[in-house]
């Protein structure tokens, strides 16, 4: 069964900066690396670090609707890690991590 099937999906793929940078900011705001406009997330609602592929650091700097990993609320600027497959949700917006191997296996098989 195709994971994805039936449901409507964006896909952001992240990457460090290539201007040395490794934070990748999230919130509504234009300016912020990944760019998720809901009413409900913060102007700089978290941010992620990757780490290896697959894995990120998510860190939660005290948004005022709150940030999970797993369905475990994250604690202000703890950095969490978060891998392959792993649900993550900021403030209502739900998502899962996953790397390009994972991905395209969930698609298409080995």
């Amino acid at each position: 069964m195709l994971v994805l099937a039936d449901h409507v999906h964006l896909a952001a793929i992240l990457r460090t900066n290539p201007r040395g940078g490794v934070r990748i900011s999230l919130g509504p705001a234009p300016n912020n690396g990944v760019v998720l406009r809901h009413p409900g997330v913060s102007k700089f609602h978290a941010w992620l670090e990757p780490i290896e592929e697959g894995s990120v650091q998510i860190v939660e700097p005290g948004s005022s609707n709150g940030t999970w990993v797993n369905d475990v609320r994250l604690q202000r600027r703890v950095h969490v890690e978060a891998r392959s497959r792993d649900r993550i949700q900021f403030c209502s917006v739900k998502a899962v991590l996953w790397s390009l191997h994972a991905l395209w296996v969930s698609q298409h098989g080995d």
